[in-house]
């Protein structure tokens, strides 16, 4: 039982950090959208408007509908519990950690990209958006993973050499 309460904990953390991230990843976007668009005209608010349904645009107002919200809150879900099998030592434990990341982040690129064209985050069609995407995608993951993946290596490094010193006194005794 105490497994599972530290999983669902883990899980509810993880959940609200990256619910977290996502509302104010989208409200800067927002923002700059707004700023970009500081005095929309009819026809720039028809642009921000054919850019996505995910925002609402009103006089000098560019903002997130609570449909955009929930939806962020349904995929940090989904990422979530994808991080809990995939990234975090409950399952998996004896798959290399590299091989667990790159399943990761393919799979949540599948999800990302499904969650964007269910809630048509932008045009289906539109090149520059879908490799906006994945531009955004793979510097957030390079971000996220490289000093992730230098921490563990430090800690490892750590780990060996306070193995060898005890795998030298147990033999000295």
């Amino acid at each position: 039982m105490d497994e599972n309460n530290s999983k669902f904990n883990w899980f509810m953390l993880a959940c609200t950090q990256m619910f977290a991230y996502a509302v104010i990843g989208a409200t800067i976007f927002s923002i700059i959208l707004g700023r970009f668009y500081s005095n929309p005209t009819s026809q720039d608010t028809d642009a921000v408007t054919l850019l996505s349904d995910s925002f609402f645009v009103s006089e000098n107002v560019i903002a997130l509908p609570s449909s955009s919200i929930l939806q962020l809150l349904g995929l940090s879900i989904v990422i979530c519990f994808m991080l809990l099998i995939f990234v975090s030592d409950f399952y998996l434990k004896k798959h290399m950690l590299i091989w667990r990341f790159s399943i990761f982040l393919f799979l949540a690129l599948i999800v990302i990209s499904l969650f964007s064209l269910v809630f048509r985050w932008f045009p289906p069609n539109s090149a520059i958006g879908w490799i906006s995407m994945l531009g955004s995608f793979t510097i957030a993951s390079c971000t996220s993973i490289i000093p992730t993946l230098i921490k563990i290596r430090r800690e490892d490094a750590a780990l060996e050499k306070a193995f060898s010193a005890y795998k030298e006194k147990s033999e000295n005794v």
